[in-house]
């Protein structure tokens, strides 16, 4: 007898139910509803925990280190920002202020994934604009994780033909080349310089790289986090809390549907 379970296609995805009695509401996060592409971008095999992954999406600072070679994120480069975070029903709704005034604002839906705002990854050449992005950080077991994406384009008409002109192009380029994990191999073994890396998933490749070169589960002990690190350390503090009332056989927090007025924002 095959076991079945509940399952719903979602922004080009699909869901499954695995646990036990009525599923939750579904869907369980909020999209963009203007008009647009939805895209699916291809899925990564991701070798480390999920947590360090998505920790790395809380970390809007880190672009002006991991991905300056390329340039695609060169606009977040150019005026780090004051990173503030807060806890919400839903999980953790974090800021990033710039000398402007400016609030860049990314929603990371607990437990693992975020709503973010992007530039074009480097092999799209700019075109279709920054998109907004959902980055779901599905664990495959404490060492593994897929990485999905999925992203909103708002394009229509016109300029929506020449989006997926160029989408396809890129993807022809993308399956030319050599793969994502490989070309990081590469990297950690030596065979190639961060910042001599080509590839149409440049920044792919460098958050892989950055963040499965920690190791598959890598120890904090000795770890000194600083001020632009306040979304991680919000996170860390849920968790650490979630996980003792857990241990304690106490109720853990029931998270939200999340609502679908707070968005992400650009913040320039």
């Amino acid at each position: 007898m095959l076991k079945t379970y509940p399952t719903r296609e979602y922004l080009d995805l699909v869901f499954s139910y695995f646990g036990n009695g009525e599923p939750p509401p579904f869907p369980h996060f909020p999209h963009r509803t203007t008009p647009g592409l939805i895209q699916v971008w291809n899925a990564e095999h991701v070798p480390c925990n999920y947590l360090q992954s998505f920790e790395n999406s809380m970390d809007e600072v880190h672009v002006a280190f991991a991905h300056q070679p390329g340039g695609s994120h060169a606009k977040l480069a150019a005026d780090l920002p004051i990173i503030t975070a807060e806890e919400t029903d839903w999980g953790v709704l974090r800021f990033g202020t710039r000398r402007t005034g400016k609030v860049r604002q990314t929603l990371h839906y607990a437990p693992n994934l975020t709503r973010v705002i992007v530039p074009p990854l480097a092999g799209m050449d700019g075109v279709g604009g920054w998109s907004e992005i959902y980055f779901s950080f599905t664990p495959v077991d404490d060492e593994n994780h897929l990485w999905l994406i999925t992203s909103h384009v708002e394009v229509t008409g016109k300029d929506a033909e020449a989006y997926k002109a160029k989408r396809a192009e890129y993807d022809r380029r993308v399956a030319a080349a050599t793969p994502v994990m490989d070309v990081v191999r590469d990297l950690w073994s030596g065979k190639l310089r961060f910042a001599e890396v080509t590839h149409p998933d440049l920044a792919v490749v460098q958050d892989i790289a950055v963040q499965a070169g920690q190791g598959r589960i890598e120890g904090r002990q000795s770890e000194r986090l600083g001020r632009s690190d306040a979304g991680i350390i919000l996170w860390r503090r849920i968790l650490t809390r979630e996980l003792r009332a857990i241990a304690q056989g106490r109720q853990a927090k029931k998270w939200q549907v999340p609502p679908a007025d707070i968005t992400p924002t650009l913040g320039f």
